[in-house]
């Protein structure tokens, strides 16, 4: 019934794309309805509503953190595993997840002097507070907005053009976009870009610095932010706004004198903000979009082989989607369908059935499927 209604609203609202792809996100919720509900068949009817990005609470294992096998104490937050964990590590309070994450990055710059140079703190500001530190895996669902706004608020006592608070606010800003809230991130990203323009003596650091560190590095974090914010808007479909801040970027790179500033620009910098102006380009109608296809395609490869090599599992299923989407674009099917079913296996076997991108990849599945009839019919 689902797949036949989603063949159905595909044909007549293909024209719209916005319109489209939200309607697509409600039938897709439908079947996830649909298939919880199988499940779920003798069994007690849940009395609450559920979310599918709500950790489900664990008994199985106690905290890695505090060692209790409850919930916590102190906050009552409940054991959950929004990663890749298994067995005795699998289980923690997100309570303690903050704790933890706090006492890696902002308590030793907190407790040097006048909040200076501390040597402990982690290259990656922010790593602890995105990402498992045992299986490496990124948090998913509900939990990041909570692990973003505690960040942010440890780190009000630093000003805002301190590192680590700019850090703070572009993973708070990160964090909104991918939970669906595009423009409560836009507006956290220009915020962003104001601290900069604002700021004469650059970006404050944690460790011994000059001036031109400082220039160096609020250089290198306009860069990024003006990448997240492009980012933003393509995935909004604002190509025209998308246009122009990656260009803004390109050309703030063009103009940097390598002779007075050693900035790091690496290549998979410069390839996102490249393929985006393309992307954006194409979408505008400034060149083909047929040519454009072909090469997003090969790009998207390029990716899942980098990604490949990396060994990060959530970085390769995310590139195996865009392959997919690519290939979906070009009417490639059959190769897209093969591709989707290997990362619907992949999800289950290291994230388990029961995971939200597992959920999400069989969603895909599906909804390929539907279009693959659909495009058989017409032809």
């Amino acid at each position: 019934f689902y797949l036949k209604s989603l063949a159905e609203l595909i044909s007549v609202i293909r024209s719209d794309r916005a319109s489209y792809l939200g309607t697509v996100s409600r039938i897709h919720n439908s079947l996830l309805a649909l298939q919880f509900s199988t499940m779920a068949k003798g069994k007690k009817k849940l009395k609450k509503k559920c979310s599918r990005s709500t950790p489900a609470p664990l008994t199985c294992a106690p905290c890695w953190i505090c060692l209790e096998d409850g919930p916590d104490e102190a906050e009552g937050d409940p054991l959950v595993r929004v990663c890749a964990c298994r067995g005795e590590a699998a289980g923690y309070h997100i309570s303690c997840i903050i704790r933890y994450a706090r006492s890696k990055t902002v308590d030793p710059i907190l407790s040097s002097p006048a909040g200076g140079p501390n040597q402990k703190v982690p290259g990656r500001l922010d790593t602890p507070w995105k990402q498992c530190p045992n299986c490496h895996q990124p948090y998913v669902g509900d939990c990041t907005l909570r692990l973003g706004r505690a960040f942010v608020d440890s780190t009000s006592d630093l000003p805002d053009n301190h590192l680590l608070r700019f850090k703070a606010r572009s993973f708070w800003a990160s964090t909104l976009w991918v939970n669906s809230d595009a423009t409560g991130s836009i507006k956290e990203f220009k915020r962003l870009l104001d601290v900069l323009d604002r700021s004469d003596e650059g970006m404050l650091l944690y460790v011994p610095s000059t001036r031109q560190d400082q220039i160096e590095a609020a250089l290198h974090q306009q860069i990024v932010v003006l990448l997240d914010l492009a980012l933003v808007y393509e995935k909004t479909y604002k190509y025209a706004n998308c246009l122009e801040v990656a260009q803004r970027a390109l050309d703030r790179i063009a103009a940097t004198n390598p002779s007075e500033l050693n900035l790091p620009f690496d290549d998979a910098l410069m390839k996102k903000l490249n393929r985006l102006a393309k992307k954006c380009q194409a979408e505008l109608g400034l060149i083909p979009k047929g040519e454009i296809g072909e090469i997003q395609l090969q790009w998207a490869r390029k990716d899942l082989e980098e990604s490949i090599e990396s060994g990060n599992e959530t970085d390769i299923y995310h590139k195996k989607l865009q392959v997919i989407f690519h290939l979906a674009t070009l009417k490639r099917f059959p190769e897209s369908l093969k591709l989707a079913k290997e990362t619907v296996e992949q999800s289950r076997r290291v994230l388990g059935p029961h995971h939200k991108e597992t959920k999400e990849a069989e969603g895909l599945l599906n909804l390929l499927k539907a279009q693959y009839r659909e495009y058989l019919k017409g032809t």
